[in-house]
C-alpha cells in the first residue's frame, strides 16, 4: 500500500513538471508580432564596475551599432570602480559625441546601492524614449538597437532579450559550454513564463524600458534596493496592467557576455539569483520549487520505495522536456552543437541544485562587485 502510495506521489510530481515544461514549450512560440516602424530615441545605459580587462569589446560594439546617431545616445556609468576602467572609458567617450561619461555621486543620501544605484544614475542623466541597458563584459550586436526598435508596439513597456555565453566560433572550456547550456535553458523559462503572460524574471545584460513605463513604475527610486535588480524591475512592469512585458528570442537581439571562470565565482553569481529570486510571485516560487523536488528526485529517488521502472520513466520524462526546451531555443541561436554537452548539463544541473540548498538556507550573504550584501 505505501509503495502504490509513493508511485502516485512520485507520478504526480513529475507530471506537475511536464505539463510545466509544456506551458513553456507553449510560451516560446508567443509574444508580439506586429512591427513598429517609428524611429524611437534611445538612450543605452551601461553600468560598469573593474571591467578593465573587458570593457573595450563593449565600447567597440557600440560604435557598430547600426542605428541613427542623432537618435541614440550612449551612457557608461562608473560605479566605484578601483581600476583603470574609468579612464579607459572617459577616454572612448570623448572621441563620440553621443557618448556620455560619468560616475556616480555620493550615495550618502540614497537608499539605493549596487548596480541599482549606477543605472538609476544614468537613467536620470539620460533623455531617450526607450532606455536600454547592457552590462560592461557584454558585446552587442549591430543589430541590436533597431531589432529592439521594430518590438515597441503601443502596448508594450518592456522588452527583454537573451545573453550567450559562447561567441559564433569562439572555443570554450566544457565548464563554459555547459554554462552556456544552463543559461540557455534557464532563459527558456524566462522566455516561456513571459509568453503565457506569467513573467518571473529576466537577465539584466540585455532589456530596454520605455521611459513612460519606468516612470509610471516609481523607477528604482520607490522599487527601492534589490540585488537581483533585473527580477524586481520586470515583476515591477508586469504588475502594472497598463503596460506589456515581450522576451524576446530574436537571434538579432542576442548579446554576447563572459561566464564565471572559476566554480566559486559561479556559485557566488547562482547564489546572488537566488537570494534575489525571493521577490518573485507565488508563480515563480513554485516554479523553483517544482524544479528542485524533480531534480533532487533523480538522486534519492531509487533510495525511496516506489517502481524502479516507473521512476526510470519518470527520469526520462523529465529529460526528454529539458532537451526539448533547449533545442528549441539553441536552434534559434543556431547553437545546437551545444547538444552535444546535454547529459552534462543535466548531472552539472543536479550537482548544484543539490548543493546549493545547504549555501542559501544557512548564509544570508552575497558577494558580488566586491561588495556585500545582506539578505
Amino acid at each position: 500500500m505505501a509503495n502504490e502510495m509513493m508511485n502516485v506521489i512520485i507520478i504526480f510530481i513529475i507530471s506537475i513538471y511536464v505539463l510545466i515544461s509544456i506551458l513553456m514549450f507553449i510560451g516560446l512560440h508567443c509574444g508580439s508580432k506586429k512591427k513598429n516602424r517609428k524611429l524611437h530615441n534611445f538612450s543605452v545605459v551601461v553600468a560598469v564596475k573593474n571591467e578593465a580587462t573587458v570593457i573595450e569589446n563593449l565600447l567597440k560594439s557600440l560604435i557598430r551599432i547600426d542605428y541613427p546617431k542623432e537618435m541614440l545616445e550612449i551612457i557608461i556609468v562608473d560605479n566605484g570602480s578601483n581600476d583603470n576602467t574609468g579612464d579607459i572609458v572617459s577616454k572612448f567617450c570623448e572621441k563620440y559625441d553621443y557618448f556620455t561619461f560619468i560616475k556616480a555621486e555620493n550615495k550618502s543620501n540614497n537608499k539605493l546601492k549596487g548596480k541599482s544605484y549606477a543605472l538609476q544614475q544614468g537613467i536620470f542623466k539620460s533623455k531617450g524614449e526607450i532606455i536600454l541597458v547592457a552590462d560592461g563584459d557584454c558585446k552587442v550586436p549591430p543589430s541590436w538597437v533597431r531589432s529592439y526598435n521594430s518590438k515597441f508596439d503601443k502596448k508594450i513597456g518592456l522588452i527583454a532579450g537573451n545573453l550567450s555565453l559562447i561567441e559564433k566560433n569562439r572555443k570554450a572550456s566544457l565548464f563554459v559550454k555547459i554554462q552556456a547550456l544552463d543559461w540557455i535553458f534557464l532563459q527558456s523559462i524566462a522566455v516561456g513564463t513571459t509568453g503565457i503572460n506569467l513573467p518571473v524574471s529576466m537577465i539584466g545584460g540585455n532589456f530596454a524600458i520605455r521611459r513612460e513605463t519606468y516612470n509610471d513604475i516609481g523607477g528604482f527610486e520607490k522599487l527601492g534596493f534589490s540585488i537581483t535588480e533585473d527580477m524586481q524591475l520586470i515583476q515591477a512592469v508586469s504588475k502594472n496592467k497598463k503596460w506589456k512585458v515581450l522576451y524576446s528570442s530574436d537571434n538579432d537581439l542576442l548579446v554576447d557576455t563572459l561566464p564565471p571562470v572559476k566554480f566559486s565565482e559561479f556559485i557566488k553569481q547562482r547564489k546572488r539569483w537566488v537570494m534575489g529570486s525571493t521577490d518573485v510571485s507565488v508563480w515563480g516560487i513554485f516554479l523553483q520549487i517544482t524544479a528542485v523536488i524533480n531534480h533532487l528526485l533523480i538522486i534519492f529517488g531509487f533510495l525511496l520505495p516506489v517502481s524502479k521502472l516507473l521512476l526510470l520513466g519518470g527520469i526520462l520524462g523529465i529529460f526528454s522536456v529539458d532537451f526539448i526546451l533547449l533545442f528549441r531555443q539553441l536552434a534559434r541561436f543556431k547553437m545546437k552543437r551545444l547538444l552535444f554537452y546535454f547529459f552534462h548539463f543535466e548531472l552539472f544541473y543536479i550537482f548544484y541544485t543539490f548543493i546549493f540548498l545547504p549555501v542559501v538556507l544557512f548564509s544570508k550573504k552575497v558577494e558580488w562587485k566586491g561588495e556585500e550584501y545582506k539578505v
